[in-house]
């Protein structure tokens, strides 16, 4: 980790989140190949601005700190506190239902470092890199996380008011990909033509990925996830059929990785529609790195993902030729589980929820 970046790790919903941990978060910078955006740019980048990217933000732990994490926001109220603990609950029962999960995702990451130009309307911050790709996760802990494009950000708007300029980048050389197989972490380090493999240990196998850095997208029990937690209602005056959470770390290994999370979980299934992370020394103005997701094409249990997962999903990897092989053996673990949902939602949110 390097000037309080966090790894990769949070990435994703769903997914190896583990093997994330072993790769920060700006490694991926490279040149981008010199390529007409207008012509490869997805359609959803161009004026589409994930909801919780806009949001007011505050500066919390720094990675060195040698004392836990104290509670960043004042005390709830009762119904506040009743409605968080609903909400987990009906989210607890929905993803235990999830046997198989797969979706699309886009990804912003955010870093001055590589790119510090703001709009001058609102101030806020543009992507240096924009990724699309397909999370993949089957009960207990197989899992599958691969970028399929990116594109790097080339220059401001060319008129006032228009979105900037990105440029499709190479994608072997800025692709990113990890593998569970319930027995072992694989990640692939394109760039360094290094495939690395860390051991699960054998009392953690079959047991999902119970410890994962993020345990909201894991389906973990509600009492783990207020016990690792301060979690508070953050979803917005005129938001329609979505509950936004805020949740910071009380664990100081957590804080270590990440200052806080935003989830915006869809009323429709009850899975996670949207996820920004942010970087342990988060600051707004000076150190506003983050990583922003949004799923879509969300589905679970499908028989045709049942029949894919059964082809070699979730297979210990070859070593590509060229490429090196290192063991790192040594883990930290995560679990999965996505919600449907016919189950009853929480009615009205707590009056003293912060609105965003």
């Amino acid at each position: 980790m390097r000037n309080g970046r966090y790894p990769t790790a949070v990435i994703v919903l769903c997914w190896a989140l583990v093997a994330c941990l072993a790769s920060p978060l700006a490694a991926q910078n490279t040149g981008p190949v010199q390529t007409n955006l207008n012509d490869n740019q997805p359609a959803a980048v161009t004026g589409q601005a994930l909801p919780s990217q806009a949001l007011p933000n505050q500066a919390l732990p720094n990675p060195g700190m040698q004392q836990p994490p104290t509670q960043p926001f004042p005390e709830l109220s009762p119904e506040h506190i009743k409605y968080i603990d609903d909400l987990l609950g009906i989210w607890e029962q929905s993803s235990s239902q999830v046997k198989r999960y797969t979706c699309d995702f886009m990804c912003w990451e955010y870093d001055p470092e590589f790119c510090n130009w703001r709009d001058p309307g609102n101030h806020k911050l543009a992507a240096y890199m924009i990724k699309t790709g397909e999370i993949r996760f089957s009960e207990p802990d197989k899992a599958r996380f691969e970028t399929s494009a990116l594109w790097g950000f080339a220059g401001p708007p060319a008129e006032p008011g228009q979105d900037p300029k990105y440029q499709q980048r190479e994608k072997e050389q800025n692709r990113e990909r990890w593998i569970c197989d319930g027995k072992a972490i694989y990640e692939f380090d394109f760039q360094n033509q290094r495939l690395y493999e860390t051991d699960i240990p054998a009392e953690m196998q079959g047991q999902g990925l119970v410890n994962s850095p993020l345990p909201f997208l894991f389906g973990a029990k509600k009492e783990q996830i207020l016990e690792r937690f301060w979690v508070r209602v953050i979803t917005p005056q005129g938001a329609v059929d979505e509950y936004w959470l805020e949740a910071w770390p009380k664990r100081r290994e957590d804080a270590q990785t990440y200052q806080r999370i935003e989830l915006v979980i869809a009323k429709e299934d009850f899975l996670p529609k949207s996820l920004h992370i942010y970087a342990p020394n988060y600051d707004p103005v000076k150190n506003p790195v983050s990583r922003a997701f949004e799923f879509q094409n969300r589905k679970i249990n499908s028989n045709w993902s049942n029949i894919q997962n059964a082809l070699g999903w979730f297979v210990r990897p070859q070593t590509p030729i060229g490429w090196k092989r290192v063991d790192r053996n040594r883990l930290q673990t995560s679990q999965p589980a996505m919600p449907p949902g016919a189950l009853n939602r929480p009615a009205s949110a707590p009056t003293d929820q912060i609105i965003k």
